[in-house]
């Protein structure tokens, strides 16, 4: 039973893979559920397609990826290939039951962000921000009566990130995504065996 950003609440069939081989890479007890297109479609925009499959955070457990979008490279390996080279920084993170929470700030507000690499755009709840951040109009099509406003948080390196504000389900208890628009802008290291995320901003 799950429920998405659009409040849906859903059944689905779970699976179980006992044992999986990647490229040579072991992958043990993959536990799963059988794909009901879901999520938050905003304007125009459509949801998954119905013959798409998504990995999720599981399927990496005790694995280190890079996830490299503006390569568009995702790099998988053993978590014992040690700390990443000169050039990452290693953040705080929070991981609950919605996934690895990152913490961004805009001076007035720190917000607690799911990564989600499936979303293409960031969101974050309009009551938690209207009331604390500096709101600005966006263009983005959100459909007919709904205004566009999102706000702007730092990111390493001097970039920045614009997640729109949207009202989100009470169930969800993270303040909001993180999604393609952020992982556009650096890559990003998930060390699932040490517990560990890294972000590799932009040199000088």
């Amino acid at each position: 039973k799950s429920i998405d950003l659009a409040g849906k609440i859903q059944l689905s069939d779970e699976f179980l893979i006992p044992a999986l081989d990647v490229n040579g890479l072991p992958f043990a007890a993959l536990q799963g559920v059988i794909l009901t297109p879901w999520g938050l479609s905003l304007g125009t925009q459509k949801g998954l397609p119905a013959n798409m499959s998504v990995l999720g955070l599981r399927f990496f457990e005790g694995k280190q990826v890079v996830f490299d979008l503006p390569a568009g490279t995702l790099q998988i390996s053993a978590g014992d290939a040690g700390p990443p080279p000169a050039g990452w920084m290693a953040v705080p993170y929070e991981r609950m039951d919605e996934g690895l929470l990152l913490h961004l700030a805009d001076g007035k507000k720190t917000y607690r962000l799911v990564l989600d690499t499936a979303a293409s755009i960031s969101i974050i709840r309009s009551s938690a921000a209207v009331a604390f951040s500096q709101v600005a109009q966006c263009a983005f099509d959100l459909g007919p009566d709904l205004p566009c406003r999102s706000i702007t948080l730092a990111l390493p390196g001097g970039k920045s990130v614009s997640p729109l504000l949207m009202p989100l389900p009470d169930e969800f208890q993270a303040d909001g995504i993180l999604g393609t628009d952020f992982f556009m802008q650096m890559p990003v290291l998930f060390d699932l065996q040490h517990q560990l995320l890294y972000l590799r901003p932009p040199a000088g």
